[in-house]
């Protein structure tokens, strides 16, 4: 699965997106914090899964099989002991949209769902 996410990610450049609705308030992460405007902020939940080429590319896998790239900075993502602690966890992020030839989202804040383990 992960190969045809990549596939369609890095290979393709089919257009990935998300149905998902803008909500407002303000959200941080501890040491991480952005003020985004309430019209591009994004709550998402899926599977989260890493493609490694160099250096790593998240994608977000929801429930309805819809892939998501997300781009997670260093910062939050040492918050949960660094990328490869979120690989294959079931998460929910809250972000930002960004413009990107595809659908790409810049989380702004992850907690783990509850198959996250």
């Amino acid at each position: 699965m992960i190969c045809l996410v990549a596939q369609l990610v890095f290979i393709t450049g089919c257009g990935l997106h998300s149905e998902v609705p803008a909500i407002s308030g303000e959200v941080s992460t501890p040491g991480f914090a952005l003020t985004t405007s309430a019209e591009h902020r994004v709550h998402l939940s899926g599977w989260l899964h890493i493609i490694w080429n160099g250096e790593p590319r998240f994608v977000l896998i929801d429930d309805q099989g819809t892939a998501t790239h997300v781009v997670i900075d260093e910062t939050v993502a040492k918050t949960f002991g660094g990328p490869r602690k979120l690989n294959q966890k079931r998460v929910i992020i809250t972000g930002e949209r960004m413009d990107e030839p595809i659908e790409t989202i810049r989380v702004l804040s992850i907690e783990m769902g509850k198959d996250g383990k």
